[in-house]
């Protein structure tokens, strides 16, 4: 019962994924989140691949082709995570383009972090490589989990709103990858294959979740993205990365960014304070 109920959840997710891929294509949205579209393909072809694997071949062919397919969806999901951040950013190019150099120096810091986890914890699997993806993997979905509570906390003040799709992606991601994180750390205390059966009709459930917010989000109309008066202090920020660029770089940026950010807080300060001043 419980090997027919991780099937049905597995195959109502790649047929829901393809029905999305399709609208996609007919929509071109796939223009506007390429690298999600992406993921989608490969996420969507690896479950099938490993569907069709797992019922005709040995577990040899079905263990490279999921580590395979596995090691390819973690690229595009951390690429993913870009992607989004630069929609978010969009309307504020020095945000943009200082969050993008952070996120470069972001993802080698997550390949050295996954190496020593991988050389230094108690492996997973027992290759060297598969430790490695699955050490990599679960450091994205930390990443994606930060991501979706980020949005959450701040969309407004960036002027996304609960109804555009970057919000639906980010919160689609964050559903499986927090319920992937409980999981995988459940796994180690109820060690019985029963449990182990249960935590994976949980992954499959959590996924097909997240392919419906996708899909939801990809067919609803998306509202207009508006400045609003609550992005004064995004406006403020982006406004001190700039003048911090604009000066003669190099050595001098950081001390740049540190001075400006200091007016703009001095400024603010001063604002609060002078509407709390008392008057007459």
């Amino acid at each position: 019962m419980l090997m027919v109920t991780m099937y049905g959840f597995w195959i109502a997710s790649c047929v829901l994924a393809a029905f999305l891929i399709g609208y996609i294509l007919k929509k071109k949205l796939n223009r506007e989140f390429p690298i999600f579209f992406a993921f989608l393909m490969v996420s969507t072809l690896s479950d099938t691949t490993n569907i069709v694997v797992s019922f005709l071949f040995k577990y040899k062919v079905y263990y490279y082709t999921y580590w395979t397919g596995l090691a390819l969806t973690v690229a595009l999901g951390f690429a993913v995570l870009h992607e989004v951040f630069r929609h978010v950013f969009r309307p504020y190019e020095s945000l943009r383009t200082f969050g993008s150099t952070l996120f470069r120096w972001s993802t080698i810091v997550l390949l050295m972090i996954g190496t020593v986890m991988a050389l230094s914890s108690a492996p997973a699997t027992r290759s060297p490589i598969t430790n490695y993806i699955f050490t990599i993997d679960r450091s994205v979905q930390l990443m994606q989990c930060g991501l979706a509570l980020f949005l959450f906390l701040f969309a407004r003040q960036l002027g996304v709103t609960e109804g555009h799709r970057v919000f639906g992606i980010a919160v689609g991601f964050g559903v499986a990858a927090a319920t992937h994180l409980v999981a995988v750390t459940l796994r180690s205390h109820f060690p019985t294959q029963t449990s182990q059966f249960v935590l994976q009709i949980v992954n499959q459930a959590a996924y097909l979740t997240s392919v419906i917010i996708w899909t939801v989000y990809m067919w609803r109309k998306e509202p207009e993205r508006r400045r609003a008066s609550v992005l004064e202090q995004t406006e403020s920020w982006n406004y001190a990365l700039a003048a911090a660029t604009n000066g003669d770089g190099g050595a001098s940026f950081l001390p740049n960014v540190v001075d400006t950010v200091e007016r703009v807080l001095n400024k603010r300060a001063m604002s609060i304070s002078s509407e709390f001043r008392p008057r007459g």
